[in-house]
């Protein structure tokens, strides 16, 4: 069974970021990992929230 896919509206809907900002993420890299469907961009659930964990900070002064 293949694991939920977002387009990226649904995906800077969750993420809290414009649809335009997740595109410059594509293009500079930075962003979660996608996925490329014919013209397609998807994202998977389980990217998504390796993303968000690699962000997550216990104090201000973490990298």
């Amino acid at each position: 069974m293949l694991e939920q896919l977002y387009n990226e509206k649904e995906t800077a809907k969750l993420l809290s970021l414009s649809v335009k900002t997740l595109q410059r993420y594509r293009y500079t890299g930075g962003g979660p990992t996608y996925i490329k469907l014919g013209k397609s961009v998807r994202y998977k659930e389980s990217d998504i929230h390796m993303y968000v964990s690699a962000r997550t900070r216990n104090i201000t002064t973490e990298q």
